[in-house]
């Protein structure tokens, strides 16, 4: 049998074609039907994610004896994210973005008057393909460091939260 080398032609024709998946193209498009998406669109800059992971989706199985054999049959689906899940941006210098998701957190509880707020939303996610998060809030808006001694580096904002389950467009 010959030996078949790899064709370098063919790899970059694949290439141009389907693209390569980049970990930098991960962008927040819009937040519709958020208390806070008027907000969220008069930002006057494309919101990319520094940092974020597609949520996982796990099928739970069991197994279920027939005669001699064992079979493997799915039974349920979870998102083992779906109660922490993390998106970290660049920060501007107003703060921006976290104000906004902080002015959404408040809107599902109010500490000061002990009251909750419609609490998810349906957000489109869009990265390499669109997602959308179901039933989507932010839980956490994570402690902004700042440091004096630093070297110039950008301010981040950790936002977790917490969705019922997505599906991809």
């Amino acid at each position: 049998m010959p030996d078949v080398l790899p064709n370098i032609t063919n790899f970059y024709n694949a290439v141009n074609q389907y693209g390569i998946s980049k970990k930098y193209n991960f962008k927040l498009e819009s937040i519709e039907g958020s208390p806070v998406d008027d907000l969220f669109k008069a930002i006057p800059y494309d919101v990319y994610a520094q940092a974020a992971k597609i949520p996982s989706r796990k099928i739970s199985t069991v197994k279920i004896p027939y005669k001699s054999f064992e079979y493997v049959v799915p039974m349920e689906a979870s998102y083992p994210e779906h109660e922490f899940w993390e998106l970290t941006f660049i920060t501007d210098a107003n703060l921006t973005i976290r104000s906004i998701f902080e002015t959404w957190n408040k809107t599902l509880y109010d500490n000061n008057t002990n009251s909750a707020g419609d609490i998810t939303k349906d957000i489109p996610v869009r990265v390499a393909r669109s997602y959308t998060l179901n039933g989507v809030y932010p839980t956490v808006i994570n402690a902004s460091e700042y440091d004096i001694s630093g070297t110039g580096e950008v301010a981040k904002t950790r936002i977790t939260f917490a969705f019922q389950d997505f599906t991809a467009i």
